[in-house]
């Protein structure tokens, strides 16, 4: 196989790997993914494949090569045992853990799959170079397909249909690679010659694969064929549980889906708001509709805790501890209408009593955080009976609250980074109350009184608690500031309480008698815990949506201050705020020529590997023509003739015979013996004869010798820096 064969194997090989662990990474939700690492690898299985294969020209050398890799391994093994033995255990382990957490639909880390990928993505490089090597060449389009089949019958179709575009372009490049591979392959056999021009080639090869990607990212995929229910029966039939749970919980509903930052990631920080609607409410006013619902804090995102799903959704249990209770109570109902949002989570009030959704769906729910979500995305409508959340305010505050240990240790939890200025000022707020929903009102109370509803806010720095940056620092932010700030000090006070992303209907019905939703009004609030014994939780909401701002900035409020006037025992001297200012302005350039600097020196590091890589590859390849020219292989020396006079101008016109092109070399010495080639082609070519008559090493070496006299210095950026293509046929 020829370097150019092998540069386009390991090209595809690299796009479609990574379109792999891309596609992998929107599925199970892998964070931190090193891209680096994955592309380390890759190259280092390549040089090693190319200097076995090519470099390593005898057998001789090829069996020395796997003796000592046999002995460097046994030796590397025999004082590493304990350490080999310990990350075996280590795959296990992470391959167990990957289950779990993969089963419940929660994030997974990069360093989960580390190890795995280390001993695996090897392995698979060196079958799939080797199989193209021996003319299998769409074992990367197999493998790419079955991939996203996979996907999509597992449920991912959101993370599948995102990725179509790619999949289509990289599945053209691929048969058109494949294809040209080998027709060229067959030319050569049959001494054709080819007058293709690659860069013709890579151009319609492109073309042809943007038009086909575009038009079937055009295509309404929402389209469901004929048989496609059939399929997915079957097939869903055979996926485990844990799979399901899986991929409902990759199609749930979260902050990110309307614009805001993944709070699975990161809290806060800038972010852009659009006013698409995503769905219609008919019901008697406005309530919270609920999304997701997370409950462990990091310090700077939230996690979900709580994410298994009961087979089917029975509502007789909702039912029966709402009664019992509330007792006996007047429903509510409410008709919710999807039009512009793709996602599998049933929205619903607090009290939640019924769901009413078509037969041919199952629904599926979290028992702990009262989230309802379709097997499949939801197009239909819905109807909900539920409980009025303010009409049952009164008969919390009069029942009291009721904490099982259980409860207060999971919804207590706080992270290490919290501050201690952030203890003492909740503690000063609560001060002289026992009472957790009177704590709750006075927490809720303060947020809105001390801090301004902003959507332009800076991001929150790395090293810093997302609550203690946001009431010291900040002091403005949109409603995940607020929900997240609200629902840590309840805990730090000893509240029980858990983080909410959802949305808050407007204020007005705007479509006939419907309640029109929009992205503006997607929202994130705190749930507090009232009762242990039945899961009842009540609302405290600090904060306005986006809508509300921004209506509020047209009624000529300059900003939606649920604060009136910030609380003047903690307003700071404005000098002292401006002197503040000026210091974290001073401490933030630092901190970005710091960055800057890191990023040079990185980049720096990555040219300087590339650069050796392209060298030593370079050698190479310099090393193997050499060997193919002193073994005599005069076809191969007279292509390399020509490509190396190139360099000092001598081309060989059209209208140019062999021993007239020959005849342009000044040098007498390396003339004669370029004629010598010449008639060891023409008695190949016309006579069918072999010869063994021509003189590799002297050819070579006179070559060299003439070019290096007449390009002094230039010879060695032209031999061993400037990569060049030694064009095999005639």
């Amino acid at each position: 196989m020829e370097l150019k064969d092998i540069r386009w194997v390991a090209f595809m090989f690299y796009v479609n790997i990574i379109f792999f662990f891309k596609l992998l990474t929107n599925s199970y939700k892998i964070i931190n993914f090193n891209y680096t690492y994955i592309t380390i690898l890759i190259l280092i299985t390549f040089i090693l494949f190319y200097v076995y294969k090519e470099a390593l020209v005898y057998k001789k050398h090829k069996a020395v090569a796997w003796i000592l890799i046999i002995i460097a391994s046994l030796i590397f093994i025999y004082f590493n045992k304990e350490n080999i033995v310990m990350f075996n255990k280590s795959i296990i382990e992470d391959l167990d853990l990957l289950n779990k957490v993969i089963s419940s639909g929660s994030d997974t880390n990069f360093n989960d799959y580390k190890r795995i990928i280390t001993v695996v993505l090897p392995i698979i490089c060196l079958v799939i170079f080797l199989l193209y090597y021996k003319g299998i060449t769409h074992i990367l389009l197999i493998l790419t397909t079955f991939t996203m089949l996979f996907l999509w019958y597992l449920g991912y179709d959101t993370s599948v249909e995102e990725s179509l575009f790619y999949y289509s372009l990289i599945v053209v490049i691929n048969f058109s690679v494949s294809s040209n591979r080998i027709n060229m392959k067959k030319m050569r056999v049959h001494n054709i010659r080819e007058n293709i021009k690659s860069t013709s080639v890579i151009t319609q090869t492109l073309f042809y694969g943007l038009l086909i990607a575009v038009l079937i990212k055009l295509y309404p995929v929402d389209i469901e064929g004929r048989y496609g229910n059939i399929l997915k029966t079957k097939i869903n039939s055979a996926i485990t549980n844990e799979n399901i749970e899986g991929s409902l919980n990759e199609k749930g509903y979260g902050l990110k889906v309307s614009g805001y930052n993944d709070s699975n990631l990161k809290l806060g920080g800038k972010i852009q708001l659009d006013n698409k609607e995503v769905f219609r409410v008919k019901t008697d006013q406005s309530y919270h509709l609920k999304g997701s619902v997370k409950s462990i804090y990091t310090g700077n995102s939230w996690v979900a805790q709580y994410e298994e799903l009961q087979d089917i959704f029975k509502m007789r249990d909702t039912d029966s501890r709402y009664i019992s209770y509330f007792g006996e109570t007047k429903k509510s109902e409410m008709y919710i209408e999807t039009t512009n949002i793709k996602t599998n989570t049933v929205f619903t009030p607090i009290y939640i009593m019924d769901i009413n959704y078509s037969e041919g769906n199952k629904i599926y729910k979290n028992e702990r955080a009262d989230i309802y979500k379709s097997f499949n995305i939801i197009k239909e409508g819905y109807k909900l009976d539920f409980i009025d959340e303010y009409r049952m305010k009164p008969i919390l505050i009069n029942k009291g609250t009721d904490y099982a240990r259980e409860d207060l240790y999971n919804y207590t939890q706080l992270p290490d980074s919290i501050t201690e200025r952030t203890k003492t000022l909740v503690e000063d707020i609560v001060k002289g109350t026992d009472n957790p929903l009177e704590k709750s009102k006075r927490i809720r109370e303060y947020l809105e009184s001390n801090y301004n509803y902003s959507l332009d806010v800076k991001d929150v720095p790395l090293d810093k608690d997302f609550v203690d940056y946001f009431l010291f620092e900040e002091k403005k932010g949109y409603c995940v500031y607020f929900a997240t700030a609200a629902t840590v000090m309840n805990r730090i006070a000893g509240v029980p309480s858990r983080y909410v992303e959802g949305f808050n209907m407007p204020k007005e019905k705007s479509y006939e008698d419907f309640y029109l939703v929009t992205n503006k009004d997607a929202h994130a609030w705190t749930e507090v815990l009232v009762d242990s014994k039945n899961m009842i939780w009540t609302i405290e909401d600090s904060s306005p949506t986006a809508r509300e701002y921004e209506s509020s900035l047209n009624e000529n409020m300059p900003e939606v201050n649920i604060n009136k006037s910030p609380d003047q025992d903690l307003m700071q001297d404005p000098n002292k705020d401006e002197i503040i200012k000026d210091a974290n302005d001073e401490e933030n350039d630092i901190n970005t020529n710091l960055d800057y600097s890191h990023k040079y020196n990185y980049v720096f590091i990555k040219v300087i590997i590339v650069i050796f890589i392209y060298m030593f590859i370079n050698l190479v390849t310099q090393n193997r023509r050499k060997n193919k020219i002193l073994k005599g292989d005069y076809k191969y020396s007279y292509f390399y003739l020509e490509r190396r006079l190139k360099t000092i101008g001598i081309k060989r016109e059209s209208n140019e015979t062999e021993k007239d092109y020959i005849n342009k070399i000044s040098n007498v010495k390396l003339r004669n013996t370029c004629l010598e080639l010449i008639e060891c082609l023409y008695k190949d070519y016309y006579g069918r004869y072999k010869s063994k008559e021509f003189k590799g090493k002297e050819f070579y070496f006179n070559l060299e010798k003439y070019l290096k006299e007449i390009q002094g210095i230039s010879y060695y950026i032209y031999k061993y820096i400037i990569f060049f293509r030694v064009k095999t046929t005639s």
